[in-house]
């Protein structure tokens, strides 16, 4: 795959991810916090919220390992959302982890996680 596919390919990843987590937002989500899913499941359960986003991540996870065994096997891997959506489905798991992290730093009077970040991403877009 040429770099200029590559590129092609994970823009539209990442535009369905978006899509996606536009369209389950009340699924994870309050009108009041985005992550409210996470922190309530980890109220109910004794568990930090990022334990409980771990634990929903790993069903997404573990339908990716299947696929990718069942394809080593040359097998047609069978399931009930497309492949591509189960990807998109993880990186949203990912986004939702990042976003927690930030909030926990956050509350910690931790340096600003997101502008640091920020800072680090426009230093390695120049190198490239």
């Amino acid at each position: 795959m040429k770099h200029s596919q590559l590129l092609e390919v994970n823009a539209s990843m990442l535009k369905l991810a978006e899509h996606i987590r536009l369209s389950k937002n009340a699924e994870y989500s309050s009108e009041e916090d985005a992550l409210a899913n996470f922190k309530q499941a980890g109220k109910e359960y004794a568990a930090d919220p990022q334990v409980v986003l771990g634990i929903f991540m790993d069903k997404h996870l573990a339908s990716i390992r299947t696929h990718i065994r069942l394809r080593q096997k040359k097998l047609n891997p069978a399931g009930t959302e497309p492949f591509r959506e189960r990807i998109a489905d993880a990186i949203n798991y990912l986004l939702f982890l990042d976003a927690l992290e930030c909030e926990f730093l956050a509350g910690r009077a931790a340096a600003p996680y997101i502008h640091a970040v920020d800072s680090l991403v426009s230093t390695e877009v120049k190198d490239v």
